[in-house]
């Protein structure tokens, strides 16, 4: 009883109660329904029994009354002996239009999906940013039904990978579904998609990767970054086809890309909120044929690649970029064999660091705050930094404190009410250490002459002490 909804396909029972039988294809995607209806209260057919054999699907049960075996405008309508159950035993075959010749390309801004099918039947698409799909064109050549299919998919993005897949069903209703495909649209600023890979996400965020050659790639949607559901994709470009590269540089091992979001609204989202992550992970491959200090993520603006000062992690393999909208991307750095002098090519013969500070605590007030870490054996150079951003690496200071006991460092003229965060490294000469772990505060507003303190282990515990030396204690 009521509907069923199957795909594209909607099939309404009743009166009374009905049976039916789908058949789905070895790679899931659904492939066609046979109702059995009838066509009164009191006709009704229940099935209790499937069975397949040598490509036909044979349904048994019973039924009263007057059904339709066939659930389409065909013969087979079959009665029961009058006011008693009758049993049955049905077969059903794969006769559904068979596609071929699929194919699907942008010409000038405009989606063109041709194909064929062996029976006349319609003409359908379902397209989108995703292989959820989400738009379909509206269902033609209904009649006549035609064997020579073509649609077009208008207005479509930029620099876009685009998911679909065809519909064509027979007078009688039997509709074919081909698989998924993909084509990629024109217009990038640089170069042309050759793959990618995407992710329908909600406003909570996410993450999904890409994985190229000896490369992944990891974008990081943090929640809240957008302010509704987006499709994103990692769009891999033609690294036969760069741009100018930076000077003494390459790009490294095809790390080119092209990253998108389009709201469901259908919009490019051209900014983010906070920022979202996009991480390289190079691979030791890349690591030997590369000077790995010279790595780093460009952006390119249409006519210039702009480095992007992203976080190296030589141990991990690994460029972390904070991103507050998205662009053309490039991993670039300099050849092993680029023939560059020792003055000109980036070189430390310093070790690095023995261990890492661990940022236990910072106290606040409206225009500064106070970081404290335990230190770090014999180093006595640490750098500080501090940000905006989650990644906490909008401003710095190198400094030279003690070599026991708890360290201690103030940041004066930040703003006040406002989130910072921070985090702390070793530094031995040239060579930097591993970074702290993050920490976030808030500085206090309206509040001259108070203190907040954030501390790293257990519950938060934020204490507020003001010039009068009264004490408020929050704990979250």
């Amino acid at each position: 009883m009521g509907q069923l909804f199957l795909k594209s396909l909607v099939y309404t029972a009743g009166p009374g109660i009905d049976s039916f039988i789908t058949k789905y294809n070895g790679d899931g995607t659904y492939g066609w329904t046979r109702p059995l209806t009838g066509s009164t209260v009191n006709d009704s057919a229940e099935a209790f029994a499937i069975a397949e054999y040598e490509g036909n699907a044979y349904l048994t049960g019973f039924f009263i009354g007057t059904v339709d075996f066939d659930g389409t405008t065909g013969t087979a309508n079959h009665s029961s002996d009058p006011g008693n159950f009758d049993f049955f035993l049905t077969s059903y075959t794969d006769d559904v239009p068979e596609i071929s010749n699929l194919e699907g390309e942008d010409a000038s801004g405009t989606g063109q999906i041709s194909w064929t099918t062996d029976a006349d039947s319609s003409t359908q698409v379902e397209y989108g940013l995703t292989d959820d799909y989400g738009t379909a064109t509206a269902e033609t050549d209904t009649s006549p039904r035609v064997i020579d299919h073509s649609q077009n998919v208008p207005s479509l993005h930029t620099c876009a990978r685009y998911y679909y897949r065809v519909l064509s069903a027979d007078s009688d209703g039997n509709k074919a579904i081909s698989d998924n495909r993909t084509f990629n649209a024109t217009g990038c600023l640089a170069s042309s998609v050759v793959g990618g890979t995407s992710e329908l996400l909600a406003t909570t965020g996410g993450s999904f990767e890409l994985t190229n050659d000896q490369s992944t790639v990891t974008l990081l949607v943090p929640s809240g970054a957008a302010d509704e559901e987006a499709a994103y994709q990692i769009n891999l470009l033609d690294p036969g086809n760069v741009p100018n590269s930076p000077s003494g540089t390459t790009i490294a091992k095809g790390n080119f890309f092209n990253l998108l979001a389009v709201s469901q609204s259908d919009e490019v989202i051209t900014s983010f909120t906070d920022p979202v992550y996009f991480t390289v992970n190079y691979g030791p491959d890349t690591e030997s044929s590369y000077q790995e200090g010279t790595l780093d993520m460009y952006k390119y603006d249409g006519s210039n690649w702009n480095r992007q000062n992203c976080t190296l992690d030589t141990e991990a393999n690994t460029i972390t970029c904070a991103l507050g909208s998205f662009s053309v991307y490039g991993v670039f750095g300099q050849p092993q064999s680029s023939g560059l002098s020792p003055a000109s090519a980036p070189h430390c013969d310093d070790n690095p660091p023995a261990g890492i500070p661990d940022l236990f605590q910072t106290n606040v007030s409206d225009t500064r705050a106070t970081v404290y870490f335990t230190p770090t054996g014999p180093d006595s150079q640490y750098f500080v930094s501090f940000s905006t951003l989650p990644l906490a690496e909008e401003h710095g200071a190198l400094v030279r404190l003690g070599r026991e006991g708890v360290q201690n460092f103030t940041v004066n003229y930040l703003i006040p009410g406002k989130v910072w965060y921070f985090k702390v490294r070793a530094q031995n000469g040239c060579m930097p250490g591993k970074w702290s772990s993050i920490m976030k505060v808030t500085t206090l507003g309206n509040n001259p002459g108070s203190v907040a303190s954030y501390y790293k282990y257990g519950p938060i515990n934020k204490h507020i002490f003001s010039s009068t030396n009264s004490l408020t204690s929050i704990i979250y």
